[in-house]
């Protein structure tokens, strides 16, 4: 889940800056420490996918965890790890190769809205990364990754999500406060404010087609397409 910093002055770096590398030795120790709900809400689909992805990417994969899930649940012919942290993805291909799954693995490091794959991705896995931006950059990364994925690709989104009872919301504001905190005392990351997912993955013009809720909606997966 890396924080990147603000927008940048120039709208080609908007997506381009992450320092969260720093903590690669100790991130599957600190989702841990979240307990459940975001092993919950990073696996809701991956056994019940409308179609079986053949060339999928996991965008800000992090250390490998949710490819692990994927290629057990799917067992995709190849499948692309994209992070901007050199560390992170060095992590989760090594994981994935040394999992005994005999695909191909494509690591890649760029920003994640300059992919452009010689076959357009079916699948696009986004799981934590919107919250990372500012809440107008989420629809514009949305809207600059439709390029590189197919018409009728599926994307999987797991994100903090604002609760439906309004007693839980401000539960929602310290879990998401907490993160930040977090991220910017470990990774010198900078701070975002909380925005609202579910309305970035529609102003990106997404149609979400099922929701997973977990722990009263303070964490949900969207698995959503282009209409």
């Amino acid at each position: 889940m890396p924080f990147p910093n603000a927008l940048h002055a120039h709208p080609s770096q908007e997506f381009q800056t992450t320092r969260y590398g720093r903590v690669a030795a100790i991130w599957d120790a600190l989702e841990r420490l979240s307990l459940q709900p975001l092993s919950r809400v990073r696996n809701a689909f991956v056994d019940r996918l409308p179609s079986r992805p053949r060339n999928p990417l996991i965008a800000g994969c992090g250390t490998g965890q949710f490819a692990l899930s994927l290629i057990r649940g799917q067992n995709p012919p190849r499948i692309t790890l994209n992070d901007l942290a050199p560390e992170m993805v060095a992590r989760a291909a090594r994981r994935v190769r040394d999992s005994g799954w005999t695909g191909t693995v494509i690591a890649s490091t760029e920003d994640m809205t300059d992919l452009r794959p010689a076959e357009p991705y079916d699948f696009i896995a986004l799981q934590f990364v919107l919250t990372c931006f500012p809440q107008q950059s989420r629809a514009r990364l949305i809207e600059r990754m439709r390029s590189c994925a197919s018409p009728d690709a599926i994307w999987l989104i797991g994100d903090y999500s604002r609760p439906q009872h309004a007693a839980l919301l401000p539960v929602f504001h310290v879990l998401f406060f907490a993160a930040v905190v977090l991220f910017w005392l470990l990774g010198a990351n900078s701070f975002e404010r909380a925005g609202d997912t579910e309305k970035a993955i529609l102003a990106g013009g997404l149609e979400i087609i099922d929701r997973y809720r977990v722990a009263g909606g303070l964490y949900t997966a969207w698995l959503a397409r282009f209409p």
